[in-house]
């Protein structure tokens, strides 16, 4: 079985292509299955990934990246001990009232909750330091949850501070439909 191709109409290609309208020039990753249509997208789009070898430190350098800056500071880990080793860097983030954008992604939706690699359910870690956490699963709502997520990173109805959104492979790799 052949994967469908990562064009910009797929989940994958639309968040590289919303970060990049949101002014962001750097995610900081540790490369991981889980994220590679992300990965490949963000390449595409000409936004440079830093590579990096834990991810607490790609949350730590997004976090200072966007303090700096004053793009968003963004983060992609990949699933189960990706987002688990990136805890430390979102619950600092937290505290320090950081506005992070932490991506992850998750094993396909037909193989959730039957013993997938790295299948856990990543929001139930995270929700208490972040502002907004959500699992994407169609990709008809890819844009208003990246709309959501950076809004409250931002402060908008409540302080600031890190937010996570998690997406199976396959949704991914599925194309957005358009606005009708």
């Amino acid at each position: 079985m052949s994967l469908p191709p990562l064009t910009g109409d797929t989940v994958a290609g639309v968040i590289a292509r919303f970060l990049k309208a949101q002014g962001v020039t750097r995610v900081f990753a540790l490369c991981g299955g889980h994220i590679m249509p992300i990965w490949m997208r963000l390449d595409a789009e000409g936004i440079q990934i830093v590579d990096v070898r834990d991810e607490r430190a790609a949350v730590y350098m997004a976090h200072a990246h966007g303090t700096l800056t004053g793009e968003p500071g963004v983060a992609l880990v990949t699933a189960g001990p990706g987002t688990t080793n990136a805890m430390t860097g979102i619950a600092n983030a937290h505290v320090a009232r950081a506005p992070v954008i932490v991506l992850s992604g998750l094993p396909p939706r037909q193989q959730e909750n039957r013993g997938a690699l790295q299948d856990m359910v990543h929001i139930d870690f995270v929700k208490p330091i972040t502002r907004y956490a959500r699992t994407v699963r169609e990709a008809s709502l890819v844009l208003p949850e990246l709309r959501e997520a950076v809004s409250r990173s931002q402060g908008d109805g409540g302080d600031p501070g890190p937010v996570y959104l998690d997406f199976p492979t396959d949704t991914l790799r599925d194309t957005v439909p358009k606005a009708g």
